[in-house]
């Protein structure tokens, strides 16, 4: 009976030892598992702090941008009241200010759109090439730079809606003039490697992006050290990319050796495209 007893005694002692490391485990766990949850909400939090702050400047940047205009629509408004000669001067004037400052409003608008995944488009059978052809000829690049359409196949037929490619297109324009120097800006329009999507790149011999700040060129509000003193609501890549990924296409950017920049967007083909 003393054996017994002593080997029952012993297995009881065997259960419960079993039992403190098991329990002792599930501790180890969930005490990894609670510094894990702690390390990622202090990361979130960090990363929330990071958009606050962010937007924060974002937001008095974009005040700042909206009061240039309202200032020379005001100084215009005050010169016409006075009887000033040039009339038709600052009437031109008043309608480009109005017309910057309600583009930088229609990007918010679209911005809210994309991030709400409210982003309607109208695909149907379009033509890029002719999409391409109809934007360079009345987009206007100033006088110091020419916008310069390579050889291209007659026509390149995607699914897609025609005033949201001109948009994205307009934009890549915009950006190669706004932050390079007086040269030529070729656009290309051609089929891609695959033989399934249509290519349509903007090159510039601009001075590119610095390297660090390369990641946040397609983000939201970006607005990097080669902004300069130019406008924008720094949206126009962002929304650009959401514009061709709702499309099923792809948008980068390469830096080729010679220097520049090379904007590039692919959108896959509805059909067989004739031969270049």
């Amino acid at each position: 009976m003393t054996i017994v007893r002593l080997l029952d005694e012993a297995a009881i002692a065997l259960a419960v030892v079993l039992g403190l490391l098991a329990v002792a485990g599930l501790l180890l766990l969930l005490h990894r598992r609670i510094d894990r949850l702690g390390r990622t909400v202090t990361s979130e939090r960090l990363q929330l702090q990071q958009e606050l702050d962010r937007r924060e400047e974002y937001v008095t940047s974009l005040a700042r941008e909206l009061m240039n205009p309202i200032a020379a629509i005001t100084y215009a408004s005050h010169a016409l009241m006075r009887g000033t000669a040039d009339v038709l001067g600052f009437a031109a004037g008043i309608a480009a200010e109005a017309e910057g400052a309600a583009g930088m409003v229609r990007q918010l608008g679209d911005a809210a759109r994309v991030e709400s995944r409210r982003l309607r488009l109208a695909l149907a059978p379009t033509d890029l090439v002719g999409v391409v052809r109809e934007v360079v000829r009345t987009f206007d690049p100033g006088p110091r730079h020419r916008v310069l359409l390579e050889p291209m196949p007659p026509r390149l037929i995607v699914k897609g809606d025609a005033g949201a490619i001109a948009k994205v297109v307009r934009s890549l324009l915009g950006n190669s003039v706004a932050y390079t120097p007086a040269c030529e800006v070729t656009v290309e329009v051609k089929r891609g490697p695959d033989g399934r999507s249509a290519v349509v790149a903007v090159n510039d011999a601009g001075p590119g992006i610095p390297a660090d700040e390369r990641p946040l060129l397609f983000q939201k509000f970006a607005r990097l050290s080669t902004a300069g003193g130019t406008a924008g609501a720094g949206l126009g890549l962002f929304l650009s990319r959401a514009i061709v990924e709702e499309h099923g296409g792809v948008l980068s950017v390469a830096w080729p050796e010679q220097g520049g920049s090379r904007f590039w967007f692919s959108l896959p083909l509805e059909e067989v495209a004739v031969p270049d």
